[in-house]
């Protein structure tokens, strides 16, 4: 696959990651779903295309994000 043609993610337990990263910096810590990351931080009106779908909101289904607080 030619580079820059897909995002590569990679899974992770973010139960556990959570504790390690608590545990090593001392910072709270917050985990969202892609869509809800988005619609906190992100404008999302400007990537929905002309047929009213927003593939950031809609191809991630499966994807978190883990914030500090």
């Amino acid at each position: 696959v030619q580079q820059g043609y897909f995002d590569i993610l990679f899974p992770t337990d973010f139960n556990v990651m959570e504790d390690i990263y608590r545990a090593i910096t001392g910072k709270l810590t917050r985990v969202l779903s892609h869509e809800d990351f988005l619609k906190r931080w992100a404008y999302v009106e400007d990537t929905q295309t002309r047929s009213g779908e927003n593939p950031l909101l809609s191809w991630y289904k499966n994807a978190s994000v883990m914030i500090t607080v």
